[in-house]
């Protein structure tokens, strides 16, 4: 007689399952939270890369954060997108560059968005807060942000470039009582020649040496011009500066136009007139509105009424296709010219004075015998 041994089954309590779904659900959740956490930890971390790399133009460390694909698509290597940012924010002299508004937003699928604003100053002045976008993807495990040449100005694309026309403001003239210039702005010339137009051999040796008798410049001046680095066959050399009417058509020369200070009464009224000069590195510590070149009063009346006189410069900042055709402004800045300043003296009395007195120290009244009266 076979005896059975029943094994009494046990039953799980159905709420052990509930309770290890919610546990894992929780851990799912968590884990989750803690993979998006560094998610978004590694992209901040590009944003701010890259936000720094704009502000400080560190330019060679985009390679760092930039996704390969975004720019080769376009037909870019890295070493051009560098270079592109290079000639444009170092080209025309961009500085004061600031970020601001930096926000990141998490597009579901789509990684991430990355906004900004960007302000600087370019040689025409401020621009304030431009809008940016752009997308931060993960790519091989590394997020990366996508680039286009609209991170550059807002507007381009394609092999779009940066073109800056600069006007000079001209500055004020300084006039007598009757309106006679004692500080005008003159046409001069720049005599030089153009390699290519002095000829070879014993002509060009000819071609020179009239030219160096001419305008008495020291032939070995001249040899030592045209032997300068940037010196191409077909550009021109500069090599004085002469009055308009002493230009002369001649074999191998060239002239250039330039406007100058000139003032008339030379001595008999520099004392009060006074001069410009090229701004200094003090100057532009001193008047964050100059720039490198700037022509300033350095002394007399020229000085003290400088602001006046300068005026402001203009121009115009474009975006333009590769053919250098225009697309749109970027940035527009009509120029000021400087006003002019009218005195009080008579520049005939001034020079007779001058002339009177022959370089001795003194001072001279004038009289009007008709009124009586003093004579500015």
């Amino acid at each position: 007689m076979y005896s059975r041994v029943q094994r009494k089954k046990k039953k799980i309590n159905p709420y052990y399952f509930l309770l290890f779904f919610i546990l894992a659900g929780i851990g799912g959740v968590i884990w989750f939270q803690i993979m998006d956490k560094k998610g978004h930890s590694e992209v901040q971390e590009v944003a701010n890369t890259f936000i720094q790399v704009l502000e400080y133009k560190e330019y060679e460390k985009l390679g760092n954060v930039l996704e390969k694909q975004s720019y080769t698509s376009l037909d870019y290597t890295l070493e051009e997108v560098i270079d592109k940012y290079d000639r444009i924010f170092n080209g025309i002299k961009i500085s004061n560059i600031h970020a601001s508004k930096i926000e990141m937003e998490k597009v579901k699928n789509l990684g991430y968005e990355l906004s900004y604003q960007l302000s600087f100053t370019t040689p025409l002045g401020k621009v304030e807060n431009l809008n940016y976008k752009t997308k931060i993807d993960e790519t091989d495990g590394k997020y990366l942000v996508k680039w286009d040449p609209s991170l550059i100005f807002p507007g381009m694309e394609g092999k779009d470039k940066v073109a800056l026309h600069y006007k000079e403001a001209e500055r004020g003239e300084i006039k007598d009582l009757f309106g006679n210039g004692l500080a005008v702005n003159e046409d001069f010339k720049w005599v030089g020649v153009v390699p290519l137009e002095l000829g070879q051999g014993n002509e060009k040796d000819k071609n020179l040496q009239r030219i160096s008798q001419q305008f008495e410049i020291p032939i070995e001046e001249i040899n030592q011009k045209l032997n300068q680095n940037w010196v191409k066959d077909n550009l021109f050399v500069p090599l004085k500066i002469i009055e308009s009417n002493k230009a002369e058509i001649m074999p191998g020369a060239a002239y250039q136009n330039i406007k100058l200070r000139y003032y008339p009464l030379k001595e008999a009224a520099a004392h009060l007139i006074g001069y410009i000069g090229k701004a200094t590195k003090d100057d532009l510590d001193k008047n964050p509105n100059l720039s490198e070149g700037d022509m300033i009063g350095k002394a007399g009346l020229e000085k003290a009424f400088d602001k006046e006189l300068r005026g402001n410069d203009g121009g115009e900042i474009l975006i333009v296709d590769e053919q250098g055709n225009k697309k749109h402004e970027f940035q527009k800045v009509e120029k000021m010219d400087g006003d002019d300043i009218l005195l009080t003296i008579d520049s005939y009395i001034q020079r007779e004075a001058f002339k009177h007195l022959k370089g001795i120290a003194g001072s001279t009244v004038v009289m009007n015998p008709k009124e009586g009266g003093f004579m500015p």
